[in-house]
């Protein structure tokens, strides 16, 4: 029985793919950076529109934060190449490398914020997630035939 994305033009079911996959993974990414305000709480009262105190408060960040900020986005890369390898069409891989490629960007702006520091490993893993993303495609893609 013919699903609803079976009858999409091939362009419009990778559209479909990548946004399902930019949802879910961007959600994944929220969800597990979420665990660093309970690990590692703000100071009360800080303003997060502050540069200088958003700066200073990573400053003193230690490793596991970074770390669970770096697990959230290869997590949130290969959930959202696993919705788009799903979803998508004959280049499942392809919409998740899509997926990837998006999430890195937003990996990056984000580690170009003056007013965050982070630590130069962390560009390792924000490229990390278009490979990620490619092979949860790839790998889900082939598994539903």
């Amino acid at each position: 029985m013919p699903n609803a994305l079976s009858k999409l033009s091939p362009v419009a079911r990778s559209g479909v793919a990548v946004i399902s996959g930019l949802i879910a993974g961007g959600l994944v990414v929220a969800l597990v950076e979420g665990v660093n305000v309970f690990l590692f709480p703000p100071p009360a009262g800080m303003d997060f529109s502050n540069p200088e105190a958003l700066g200073a408060y990573t400053a003193t960040l230690p490793f596991a934060a970074f770390a669970v900020v770096g697990a959230a986005w290869i997590l949130g890369a290969i959930a959202g190449g696993a919705v788009a390898g799903r979803l998508g069409g004959a280049r499942a891989d392809v919409d998740g490398g899509i997926v990837g490629l998006l999430l890195a960007v937003a990996s990056v702006a984000n580690l170009m914020n003056p007013g965050l520091t982070h630590p130069a490993w962390m560009w390792a893993a924000a490229l990390l997630t278009v490979p990620a993303a490619w092979f949860a495609g790839r790998w889900v893609s082939g598994r539903r035939k």
